[in-house]
């Protein structure tokens, strides 16, 4: 991530992308994603 300039990051937003982990299932309303 280039901090000093951040025109240089590729930025995404989703909405509800579901996270797994172990036997566990979660789903954030909106998902940040920075390059």
């Amino acid at each position: 991530m280039d901090l000093e300039n951040p025109m240089n990051n590729d930025f995404r937003v989703v909405s509800e992308l579901t996270y797994k982990r172990q036997n566990e299932e979660f789903r954030p309303d909106i998902t940040i994603l920075v390059n």
